[in-house]
């Protein structure tokens, strides 16, 4: 099995946007002056998946990882950027865009991040924590042998996995085809079973092949990659 490590040193460009999960719960995004522009994202339960939110992009090739940010009534609340050859006064930040890339592999996960940035450069992104609610599981589906229009999902028995519902499942990443690989989030400490499927990406009910076999399952609180075959 790949690591995802290889998985994302080989994407080109990896985009991550989160408003909210599929569940309930939204990230409220403050901006405010203090010695440069400065950001605090924090995820909150009790949010509508419409309030405000963030993006984190990662430009492999270029070495760039960029931050947005969105505020109420999708008012443009500005962002910043680091590069690996980026200075801050003559001081290297290269080690400030190590942590923002890590920051872009686990977007899906953070609780509360602060980014700090004078005249559009991030210089300060050291402050996170990241949820326990949840935690990302790396999802392999081998021989996934597919027609045009159709692709590899994963779906499961919880509602991050769609609930068993093929229109919710979760799409794969063909980057090694015919197998497919996803950093995928799930309940974290859930016992859960799952599947890969494949289907139409315009329509789940066409196309649509069941892995064969008993359902996968294992615990997530233990867990960080699964592998299937079809």
């Amino acid at each position: 099995m790949k690591a995802l490590k290889s998985f994302f040193a080989l994407v080109v460009t990896a985009t991550l946007l989160f408003t909210g999960s599929a569940q309930a719960g939204g990230y409220d995004v403050t901006q405010f002056w203090s010695g440069g522009s400065n950001w605090i994202v924090v995820y909150d339960a009790n949010l509508a998946q419409e309030t405000p939110r963030y993006s984190i992009v990662h430009d492999a090739v270029a070495k760039v990882v960029t931050f947005s940010f969105i505020g109420l009534n999708n008012e443009n609340l500005g962002g910043c950027h680091v590069g690996i050859n980026s200075l801050d006064e003559g001081r290297s930040l290269a080690a400030v865009y190590q942590e923002a890339v890590i920051l872009a592999e686990k977007s899906a996960l953070i609780g509360l991040l602060q980014v700090r940035s004078w005249q559009g450069q991030c210089f300060d992104v050291s402050r996170v924590e990241y949820r326990t609610d949840i935690k990302q599981v790396e999802i392999v589906c081998d021989n996934g042998l597919t027609s045009w229009g159709q692709s590899v999902y994963v779906v499961g028995n919880t509602p991050r996995l769609g609930a068993w519902n093929p229109a919710k499942a979760i799409k794969l990443n063909p980057l090694f085809y015919p197998q497919w690989i996803g950093n995928v989030v799930v309940e974290n400490n859930t016992n859960i079973e799952w599947k890969c499927i494949k289907r139409s990406e315009t329509n789940a009910t066409q196309n649509l092949v069941w892995m064969s076999g008993a359902n996968r399952t294992f615990f997530s609180g233990t867990t960080s990659a699964v592998w299937a075959t079809f």
